[in-house]
């Protein structure tokens, strides 16, 4: 039996064919709404053979649909297949350091459960551009220090900090208050808002409520817009409106590309 979609009712689903589906949701969306998305690719940090995949695929839609790769899953400790490495088997390195030669972007969750050890090695191994949370990092201030020097882009997600124990709850200040402090370079998101049920105006508000003021929300939308994951000039693009939105004019050192 032939589905809608071209599917046989026993046929095999593949990530290939996902990805077709995705693509042609965004163009569909981009045709009849304006709305422009893309995708990033995340692979498991226990399985090479996803990673090799998942790699062979961003490089197959890096062009079309998919901004870049990325890694998830928890950080679960050392490995002992690579001895000092911190949650990073040497295949799932190689093919990052493999992204990065290909020139696909780059991000990984990273620094929400593991020491700050943990982000350097990310960061350092695979070549990172963007971290997931990274709210460890904090904890060793050289550390610290040399990503702010960096510009490494760190995805916030300000209740699913707490949910999963990676902030605790009686934190006098929020990592995320002190990367605005500090002129990080972070942006707020919501996470997975089916699972915490939040929106992008509840994640502000609860921020606003930790101490942050609006400057810093509207900063982390120039930094979000600054270092997504898109070409140079759609960056400009994103980077325009929001100071249209904003009402910029003038020049300043808000700039969209480093």
């Amino acid at each position: 039996m032939m589905n809608s979609d071209g599917l046989t009712s026993l046929e095999t689903v593949t990530y290939r064919m996902v990805l077709e589906l995705v693509k042609k949701g965004f163009q569909r969306a981009e045709q009849d709404y304006g709305i422009k998305a893309r995708s990033l690719l995340n692979c498991g940090r226990e399985n090479p053979d996803e990673a090799r995949e998942v790699l062979s695929l961003c490089e197959e839609f890096k062009d079309k649909s998919v901004a870049g790769i990325g890694l998830s899953e928890p950080w679960l400790g050392p490995n002992q297949d690579l001895e000092g490495e911190e949650g990073l088997r040497k295949e799932v390195i190689e093919v990052f350091q493999r992204a990065a030669q290909l020139g696909i972007h780059r991000t990984a969750h990273t620094g929400e459960a593991g020491p700050p050890s943990s982000v350097d090695r990310h960061v350092k191994f695979l070549q990172l551009e963007r971290i997931g949370h990274g709210y460890r990092a904090v904890d060793d201030e050289v550390l610290y220090q040399d990503l702010l020097k960096k510009g490494i882009h760190f995805e916030t997600c300000p209740h699913s900090s707490y949910l999963t124990g990676a902030v605790p709850a009686n934190c006098i200040k929020h990592p995320i208050v002190k990367f605005a402090e500090d002129n990080a370079n972070f942006s707020i998101s919501t996470d997975d808002p089916l699972l915490t049920g939040t929106t992008l105006d509840d994640e502000y508000r609860l921020l606003q409520q930790k101490g942050l003021e609006d400057f810093y929300i509207i900063r982390a939308h120039f930094n979000a817009a600054r270092s997504c994951f898109l070409p140079p000039q759609e960056k400009k693009d994103i980077f325009d409106h929001l100071k249209k939105v904003y009402g910029i004019t003038e020049e300043s050192n808000l700039q969209p590309f480093q």
